[in-house]
């Protein structure tokens, strides 16, 4: 009777050890869970440097649009209509500028522009047939500028000014170039893009503030008047 009894006890033990070893993966998934989880990794926040400000020199060549406009006094005094007056004028312009001093990220810069445009046209009559000498328009300018610029060393925009000479001539196209040179004022702005560390896309939009011309050789009078030229092009560093 002992010896059942006894096995019966034995059998109770490796009941209870295996619920015991059973049970002990689930308490302590249960303590693992119910733990407060750890605080997250602080990633160390590397602060990035400043972009390059805008610095050193460029050097632009740009294709030109320059719109003349009809102008009735140039017309009147030629014997013709105005839209028998030369425009717009295609031509072309170069500059050079330097920026040595900043303050914050504005860059003020310094350089010169030189920018010529004509046009040729031949008056007609109502049936398309010549009826006097072919007209040419003509516009030089010549100056230097200042600019603000806005920006970064990889792009930035600008506004300028400049104050130079130059000439806006109306003549008979048989005539040699005549030059009849005036103050000429001149702002506007624009931007150049670098795509790559020394070539850049750059455009500009300008006007002209030319001075009134007085009669002279073979030149008729001009009136003051205000030339808007678009440009686009390349620009170097």
């Amino acid at each position: 009777m002992a010896s059942v009894y006894g096995r019966i006890i034995e059998r109770m033990r490796a009941l209870v050890a295996a619920l015991l070893l059973a049970g002990a993966p689930a308490l302590a998934h249960s303590q693992e869970a119910g733990a407060p989880a750890p605080p997250p990794a602080q990633t160390a926040v590397i602060p990035l440097p400043p972009p390059p400000a805008v610095s050193g020199w460029a050097v632009d060549a740009r294709g030109v649009l320059a719109k003349f406009g009809q102008r009735p006094t140039t017309a009147s005094n030629f014997g013709v209509n105005p839209s028998d007056i030369p425009g717009p004028g295609l031509g072309g312009s170069v500059g050079a500028h330097i920026f040595p001093l900043r303050l914050g990220r504005v860059a003020f810069g310094v350089g010169g522009e030189m920018v010529v445009a004509r046009r040729k046209r031949l008056p007609v009559d109502g049936a398309g047939e010549p009826i006097g000498a072919e007209l040419t328009s003509r516009f030089f300018s010549f100056s230097p500028q200042v600019s603000a610029n806005f920006g970064t060393r990889d792009g930035w925009s600008y506004i300028s000014a400049g104050l130079g000479t130059g000439s806006f001539e109306t003549f008979y196209s048989e005539n040699v170039n005549p030059d009849r040179r005036v103050r000429i004022i001149n702002y506007g702005g624009g931007a150049r893009w670098f795509t790559t560390s020394h070539l850049a896309f750059t455009v500009d939009l300008r006007f002209y503030a030319v001075s009134p011309g007085l009669p002279e050789g073979s030149l008729v009078e001009r009136p003051r008047g205000t030339l808007m030229l678009l440009s686009a092009g390349i620009s170097v560093r």
